[in-house]
């Protein structure tokens, strides 16, 4: 867990950057943020790879442009755009056993970046990141907890368990505001609600050994999770399995985690960061 500080990202959104851009006005926001993220999601469902790779490219996003390299493109939305084609690039090349050639990744930009560009923008972000391609993520933490636990705890407890906190996650990650939480205290709080189900979520109802269980393997690791940063993140998270849990109740159509994650933004973005990659034709990939 100390490994984690080194893949923090800085409040590059509502603080003044460290630029030396002659363009002061600052075009990307947090509703740009959403629109990349909420793309990333579709792509990675499209083409049916891992959602945690979501995860990986807003790491990869949000560190690069907390750096004094990556904040010079928060002042265009063309520039953005190459690095969010970049980073969801990047992932897929080191975590997925298919990579997208060069040809996919200029469809998806619908021509308007080539190759040269995107292999100087890999090149910029890499340098940039320190070469920390790795980033520790929530799944990755409750994974390993759950493989601490007792050896006769259900093992379709622990699936159900990592399902409602991958959802939590799914959701979270649109936020800007999980962005500089480490990764297993997102972990950790996913964890709390998933065993407490107070939103009473009908794909999971654990039992009260299965929570005394994860409960004293927190103490045993001296984990605090009494903390208040930990209780602030549950109650945020909590929000998203209070929406997933009032669709189910009302019988109407699921709600997806960009769904949920949606009812949550009032941020508002003038130009449109998903109109460069959303194109209609890509369905036929």
């Amino acid at each position: 867990m100390a490994q984690e500080n080194s893949y923090l990202c800085g409040n590059y959104l509502e603080t003044d950057m460290h630029c030396n851009s002659e363009k002061n006005e600052l075009i990307v926001d947090k509703e740009c943020r959403f629109r990349t993220c909420e793309w990333y999601h579709k792509l990675l469902e499209h083409f049916k790879l891992d959602f945690e790779n979501a995860q990986i490219s807003m790491s990869y996003l949000d560190r690069f442009l907390s750096t004094e390299i990556g904040c010079q493109y928060l002042h265009s939305i063309n520039e953005f755009q190459l690095v969010t084609i970049t980073t969801i690039y990047l992932s897929i090349k080191l975590f997925e056993p298919t990579v997208f050639d060069m040809k996919m990744v200029s469809f998806l930009s619908q021509e308007r970046f080539g190759e040269d560009q995107v292999v100087a923008m890999e090149s910029k972000i890499l340098n940039a990141l320190q070469w920390k391609m790795h980033p520790p993520t929530p799944k990755n933490f409750v994974q390993h907890l759950l493989a601490l636990l007792p050896e006769h705890i259900d093992p379709t407890a622990k699936k159900a368990l990592l399902d409602v906190c991958c959802f939590q996650f799914q959701c979270s990650v649109h936020d800007y505001s999980f962005s500089k939480y480490r990764a297993s205290t997102v972990a950790i709080a996913s964890m709390l609600n998933a065993i407490e189900n107070r939103q009473n979520i009908s794909t999971f109802f654990p039992t009260q050994d299965f929570r005394n269980h994860v409960l004293l393997l927190f103490d045993i690791l001296r984990l605090d999770y009494l903390s208040c940063e930990i209780q602030i993140l549950r109650s945020r998270l909590s929000i998203y399995l209070f929406q997933q849990s009032c669709h189910e109740r009302c019988g109407t159509s699921p709600s997806s985690h960009v769904h949920a994650a949606k009812e949550l933004t009032t941020a508002k973005c003038d130009v449109s960061v998903i109109d460069v990659a959303n194109n209609q034709d890509y369905q036929k990939w």
